[in-house]
């Protein structure tokens, strides 16, 4: 499963719409160059330049030439929603429900989506796609 594309448009600036026309043709390139698909965002996470599933894992190209490949059975047990990690309640006491099972369903991933410039948001093929993992997750989840 290869997303990158689709990937790649919601995630780089310079495949958005150019920004209000008060600004000059200048001022707009020298933005969308500094912007573009260097990696550090706004709030200094890591975009990745490219995300796939090959076999049982999720590739992942960081921007700074290193790759992460996440076994997605680690993945989907790394799941951050709530269903999956609990709840704190106002008191700070974690509520959470029996894990359900998870069957061979639960480790293979149909799509992923990016969630607006700091995630991502696989589709289970077991049903399960509350999970959204950021950038920053998914680079410690590599790395560990």
């Amino acid at each position: 499963m290869v997303v990158s594309t689709a990937f790649h448009e919601a995630q780089c600036s310079h495949s958005r719409r150019p920004g209000p026309p008060h600004r000059d043709k200048r001022f707009r390139q020298k933005l969308t160059e500094v912007d573009k698909c260097r990696g550090r965002a706004q709030h200094g996470y890591m975009r990745p330049e490219d995300v796939q599933v090959i076999g049982t894992e999720l590739a992942i190209k960081w921007p700074d030439g290193s790759e992460s490949f996440i076994p997605l059975a680690k993945l989907r047990q790394a799941c951050p929603c709530a269903g999956c990690q609990g709840e704190r309640d106002v008191l700070g006491k974690l509520h959470r429900a029996p894990a359900p099972p998870l069957v061979p369903a639960s480790f293979q991933v149909v799509s992923i989506q990016p969630v607006g410039s700091y995630g991502l948001q696989p589709l289970w093929a077991d049903g399960h796609h509350t999970g959204i993992y950021s950038f920053e997750y998914l680079r410690r989840l590599g790395h560990g």
